[in-house]
This record gives structure tokens, C-alpha cells and sequence, in this order.
């Protein structure tokens, strides 16, 4: 199960379809303490996440996920990636990082690859 955390519900539901129709089972939070209770709970293969969601965005999220699940691939969304910042969020131990805004392809190639595909 892929989990899309992004605060903007029209970029969050188009992440999803397009996730769904290419038969990913997607399930969706709107908030850092959201997705963490998702994956308390869920079989979660793989996190998309807006650096900068609410309650516990970024760094913050990635630190509390890896003590949930120290192994689970983590792709940052991002507006502002800057090769600086693509290099800071990957040693953070994001998997991915992907640019707002992004095409369809280039978000399957991401999950693709940080899927291990």
C-alpha cells in the first residue's frame, strides 16, 4: 500500500487516482500525526510525502516513521527542489525526492524506483 500525505486535498486525490489507475492500493492522510497513525496501523509499503505537511512535516515525520518502521521507502513532494535541497532531504534517508510540480510519469518512475523496481 503506497500513503500520500499532502495537505492539498486536489494534489492529494490527483496523486491518488493516478496511483489507483496504475494499481498501486493507495491510502491517503492530510497530516504528519494522520500518516503516522496510518502506518501504526496499515501495511504500508511506501510513503509520497509533502515536506511540509501539518503536524509533523519533513524531518520530523521521517525521524518519527523510522522508529515505526525503520525500512519503509519515504519520497519526499516537494515545491522548492533545489539540488541543495534534494541532497539535505536525501541524507535526511529519503528515498526520493520529487518536485512540484510533477508529471504523472515522473511520479510513477519515483515510486518505481523507490520501490526497488
Amino acid at each position: 500500500m503506497v500513503l500520500v500525505v499532502e495537505h492539498a486535498e486536489p494534489l492529494r486525490d490527483a496523486i491518488s487516482a493516478g496511483l489507483t489507475a496504475h494499481g498501486y492500493d493507495v491510502t491517503t492522510a492530510a497530516s504528519g500525526r494522520s500518516a503516522l497513525e496510518t502506518v501504526a496501523l496499515e501495511q504500508v509499503g511506501l510513503i509520497l510525502m509533502d515536506v511540509t505537511a501539518p503536524e509533523a512535516g519533513g524531518e520530523r515525520l521521517m525521524r518519527q516513521v523510522r522508529q515505526e518502521a525503520p525500512r519503509l521507502g519515504v519520497v519526499a513532494l516537494t515545491g522548492h527542489a533545489s539540488e541543495r535541497e534534494t541532497q539535505e532531504l536525501r541524507f535526511q534517508g529519503f528515498a526520493g525526492v520529487l518536485g512540484k510540480p510533477f508529471t504523472l510519469e515522473a511520479l510513477m518512475e519515483a515510486v518505481r524506483k523507490a520501490l526497488g523496481g
